[in-house]
């Protein structure tokens, strides 16, 4: 399957793109307030990283995604370190008979870190793909998230999502999501 036309790179963003779930390109290191890793290098195991999931009913599709995720992002936002922007691109290419795709983020901000992240979920206009996304965001004390969501699959797209924040003392979050 052919993967949709990227949208232009946002100046002053950090980009990384991932197809059908894999991370696929991104620039490591390219800002030093930001550690930003696949779960799929060496490092400590995605489980101990990500944590456990959610116990609510409507965590049951981030339990899929925790089964079937292929690749995962963590995004961690060192204390007091210069306000950085992250731009993160899923593209669905695969119809859904060839399978789904599992985008999986997990963003930490440090105390007073200040992070903001733009996702945009994306699929091929001729794809009935299905897509099960799991976003994860640990928001330290004085801390600020800003997080816009950009869902722009194609019309035939099955898109399930699950969001969970758990912000401390005095942290902030400011969410826009926005679905076309």
């Amino acid at each position: 399957q052919a993967v949709p036309p990227l949208p232009e790179a946002l100046p002053g963003f950090v980009r990384y793109v991932f197809v059908d779930g894999l991370l696929r390109s991104g620039a490591a290191g390219s800002h030093p307030g930001l550690t930003v890793r696949s779960l799929r290098t060496p490092g400590p195991s995605s489980s101990a990283t990500w944590g456990p999931c959610p116990d609510f009913p409507e965590a049951r599709l981030a339990l899929l995604n925790e089964a079937f995720a292929t690749d995962a992002l963590l995004i961690e936002a060192h204390a007091n370190a210069a306000p950085a922007a992250i731009e993160l691109v899923f593209a669905a290419s695969a119809g859904a008979q060839a399978g789904a795709s599992y985008p999986r983020v997990h963003v930490v901000l440090e105390a007073s870190a200040e992070l903001i992240v733009l996702e945009r979920h994306m699929g091929a206009p001729e794809a009935a793909s299905l897509v099960n996304s799991a976003v994860r965001a640990d928001v330290g004390e004085n801390a600020r998230l800003t997080h816009y969501r950009l869902q722009h699959c194609a019309p035939r797209t099955a898109w399930f999502d699950t969001l969970t924040a758990q912000l401390a003392a005095q942290a902030r979050y400011h969410l826009l999501t926005v679905g076309t």
